[in-house]
This record gives C-alpha cells, structure tokens and sequence, in this order.
C-alpha cells in the first residue's frame, strides 16, 4: 500500500539543533500503522529503558521529529519528540497538520506552560 503522506526522511539526522529535544504529544498510531500512512521505516533497538522501535523526519518548519515506540512501555503510545528550542504549541499544531491526526489519534499533549 503507498503511504497517505510522503514525509522528508533522506537527510540524516546526527543531533538536534539547540542540543536536547522533548516530548510534545505521545500518539495512539503503531509502528506499523505509522509506516503504511507516511512511509517510514522504523528500526527496533535497545537503549538504557527497553527495546524501542525509532524513525524520524525532518519537515520543513519543525526540524528533526523522532518517533518512539516501547512496546513494553505500561501506557502505549509514539512518542514525538522535537527540539528543545521549538514552542510546543506550535509544534503539536504543525504535527496535527502534517501528519493529518485526529482527536482520537492523540493519547497526550505536552501543556504549552512546560515548554
């Protein structure tokens, strides 16, 4: 099946831009749902928490966005990290766009007071 939206995924990314990233909204889509809808490839691997399956994109006015998914993680969900310098209003607003969510798409929301 060819992916609903075609997202930039050709660029590498090696660090984020201010240095740190943070969560800003953590979404009800799996790995495999995410891949068929935007056409990303995920690769499963371990860090210092458990096995995560991990992609990202770059889009235009965000920069860098990670996509993580702990499977053994007690509340499921992608999480949806961006840089640390970027608004969170702002980048939960531009993800709702660019990946075309819904209300039920979205478990939680970063509170635009924490950053």
């Amino acid at each position: 099946m060819m992916p609903t939206r075609t997202l930039e995924t050709r660029k590498l990314l090696t660090r984020w831009p201010s240095g740190d990233s943070k969560p800003v909204l953590l979404l009800r889509l799996t790995p495999d749902i995410m891949a068929e809808r935007y056409g990303l490839e995920f690769s499963r691997e371990r860090d210092d928490l458990d096995w995560r399956d991990a992609s990202f994109f770059i889009d235009d006015v965000l920069g860098p966005v990670v996509l993580t998914w702990y499977g053994n993680a007690p509340v499921k969900g992608m999480d949806c990290a961006v840089d640390a310098g970027v608004g969170a209003t702002a980048a939960i607003s531009r993800l709702i766009d660019v990946l075309g969510l819904v209300d039920d798409d979205i478990v939680w929301r970063r509170d635009a007071a924490a950053g």
